[in-house]
């Protein structure tokens, strides 16, 4: 993350280079000076140049722009955010790159409050169909997860291995062996070890166990390491076997090397097709008994970006055709680095979806059958705005590893530790405030910890939070909104929240109950979503999109109205948003209810239109008999432009609000 930051930001202030926003008045000596260190990579020289030029002229806007730049190039970008500011202040022309600029310092200083605030102004400059949109609305939402992580931090201790372990280069991709006593790992430092540079390719390097403390990285030797670049991937619980990654043939694809008797490796074999293709192999990982292989591919026919695969072998050497594991682990973005648990059932991985709070993030799915549950996201402080990856664990799971490019570091990305924190309360009494009761942990030590109540232990952890905006669809403007929430476990309106002025909202719910969401706001048109919750603790976060009413006629999708496939029976949890529709009419008698469609996936009957006239005929016959006056709701199948399948939002009982005749 941290290297893609570094060539936009590069790309971004020298295409600004002899633009009319820097004609302002420079002195030949220090501002050349810090231009030509900036051009070099000088960094240490150029800081010190533009900071000489700020002190005689603090508005300068070149200066300022270019150490915003230079700070969150190399991982300050606490410190990129005053001068950023400044930048914007004295020139406005160019605010809209230097706020994104503005808005990454924020989100990578765990500023999300101010990076939000900074990613809507520039989602509003934006046209609709703009890719930038998404983009921005993406970055929200990280933000959002960033907020609500943060706030409930893991109880773990996340430490570096330290510089004897850590270059000033890359170092990444921690294996563990059986016996939990070697890691192995991927660096880019230089094969002169002592030289601090960087090489253009990587190799593998080993590190030992000595006591409390690890022992000096020592390079493998052919045929591990080649002059082509080569990066650990996995070691067999038995260490005959070594899976690595090589690019030596022009591509990158996956190796496999094993230890003959006399303790030789043989020269390494390009696994078969089901794993290699003529795309991009990454990562690759086996369970603990060798028959299952897990690997990254960016082969098509995934859903977008890398995705993880699973292959089986077949007892012959031979690994079965890849099967991807699916919407609950892959995303659109880049799913990577896979790590199984000793027992088969955790798979970690890292991916740039789901809820991320930036870059990489380390998440975790169980197996249920053949099933992966939705991936969690591992927390704060494991995950960071940066890149978070390659999590491997010792058998017992009591202390892990991973790569991150994190500020704080020794180089470029480093490799931590993560233990779970031993927290034992005060023993004395004059500390203690209300009741506690006593329990024996390990070594017998005597922890004196609250008790809980039997109604507050049922409360932990059986609740979730949805946070999130309501912008215009068109515009990107945050809206002021009311949001009706349809408790669908108890079939009725369980409450109403109005969202601040600015559009934000956050909602409580119990994990064990079904929802639908119901939003409002005056000019627009209503929506109806179906709240679906995943497995986990992990707050969720959405971006609700109004449509303007600019048009007699207003559509609407209930989602949450929803029939038995094939049927006409209407299911019970949908008579909330039903009897939220009487109550929308009954209130608004200036529009009557057409409705013309109902829109899944799950009806396989021929004619569709017979089974949308007799489910049509349900709902009027339910909303008659509460009251409403016959009229005012209707059937008329209507032929309405197709909507993409894969639009959720077009799913459901539709209706349109028309002026009553």
């Amino acid at each position: 993350m941290k290297q893609n930051y570094k060539c936009m930001i590069m790309l971004l202030l020298m295409s600004l280079i002899g633009s009319e926003g820097f004609a302002e008045p420079l002195k030949k000596d220090n501002i050349q000076e810090a231009e030509a260190a900036y051009a070099q990579q000088d960094l240490k020289q150029a800081e010190a140049l533009y900071l000489q030029v700020l002190q005689k002229t603090p508005n300068h806007f070149l200066s300022n722009a270019r150490l915003g730049s230079l700070y969150l190039g190399i991982n300050q970008p606490a410190k990129a955010v005053a001068y950023f500011k400044q930048a914007i202040a004295v020139n406005k022309k160019y605010s809209q790159d230097l706020n994104q600029q503005l808005a990454l310092a924020y989100q990578l200083s765990a500023d999300y409050d101010n990076a939000i605030t900074v990613y809507y102004d520039l989602l509003k400059r934006e046209k609709k169909n703009s890719a930038e949109v998404a983009v921005y609305q993406k970055k929200i939402n990280e933000c959002i997860a960033g907020k609500q992580l943060m706030a409930n931090p893991l109880k773990v201790k996340v430490d570096n291995l330290g510089a004897l372990v850590n270059s000033a280069s890359v170092d990444h991709v921690p294996v563990l062996t059986a016996n939990d006593n070697t890691i192995l790992f991927t660096s880019q430092r230089s094969k002169d070890l002592r030289k601090p540079t960087a090489t253009s390719d990587e190799d593998i390097f080993m590190i030992n166990r000595m006591e409390e403390n690890w022992s000096s990285p020592a390079r493998l030797k052919e045929p591990f390491n080649t002059p082509s670049h080569e990066a650990i991937l996995a070691v067999t619980a038995d260490g005959n076997k070594m899976y690595f990654y090589s690019n030596k043939n022009g591509k990158g694809d996956i190796y496999e090397s094993k230890k003959e008797k006399d303790n030789v490796w043989q020269a390494p074999v390009k696994l078969g097709s089901n794993i290699n293709t003529k795309h991009h192999e990454l990562s690759f990982v086996l369970s603990a008994d060798n028959n299952f292989a897990f690997f990254s591919s960016d082969r098509p026919g995934g859903y977008g970006g890398l995705d993880l695969y699973m292959s089986i072998a077949d007892g012959n050497g031979n690994w079965s055709e890849a099967i991807n594991l699916g919407p609950n682990i892959n995303t659109v973005y880049d799913e990577d680095a896979p790590f199984l648990s000793a027992d088969n059932n955790m798979l970690y991985f890292s991916s740039k979806g789901h809820n991320t709070i930036g870059g990489y993030d380390i998440f975790k799915s169980t197996i249920n059958g053949a099933v992966w549950s939705l991936a969690q996201n591992m927390g704060v402080p494991i995950n960071s705005p940066y890149d978070d990856a390659f999590y491997v664990q010792t058998q017992d799971g009591k202390v892990a590893y991973f790569s991150s490019d994190r500020p704080g570091g020794f180089g470029e990305s480093d490799i931590y530790s993560v233990e779970k924190e031993e927290v034992i309360a005060s023993t004395e009494p004059e500390e203690m405030i209300g009741p506690y009761t006593a329990m024996v942990g390990d070594d017998d030590l005597e922890a004196i910890m609250p008790a809980l109540t039997k109604a507050q232990a049922a409360q932990v952890n059986q609740t979730r939070k949805f946070m999130g905006y309501v912008i215009d669809a068109k515009t990107n403007d945050t809206l002021a909104a009311r949001i009706t929430l349809l408790d669908k476990t108890l079939f009725n309106t369980d409450v109403q929240v109005e969202t601040t002025p600015e559009g934000y909202f956050e909602l409580e719910l119990d994990k064990d109950k079904t929802y639908g969401l119901l939003i409002e706001s005056n000019g627009y048109q209503i929506r109806s979503q179906m709240l679906n919750q995943p497995e986990g603790n992990d707050a969720e976060n959405f971006t609700a999109m109004l449509q303007p009413d600019s048009v007699a006629v207003s559509r609407l999708a209930l989602q949450n109205i929803q029939f038995y496939p094939n049927q006409e029976f209407i299911k019970s949890y949908s008579l909330a948003e039903l009897d939220w529709l009487y109550t929308y009419l009954l209130d608004n008698p200036q529009v009557d209810a057409v409705i013309t469609d109902y829109r899944n996936t799950e009806d396989t009957v021929q004619d569709k239109k017979k089974l949308n006239q007799q489910r049509a005929a349900s709902v009027i016959k339910y909303l008659n008999a509460k009251g409403l006056e016959p009229g005012r709701i209707r059937f008329a199948a209507k032929n309405t432009k197709p909507l993409p399948a894969k639009n959720e939002m077009a799913m459901g009982l539709v209706i349109n609000l028309e002026p009553t005749e």
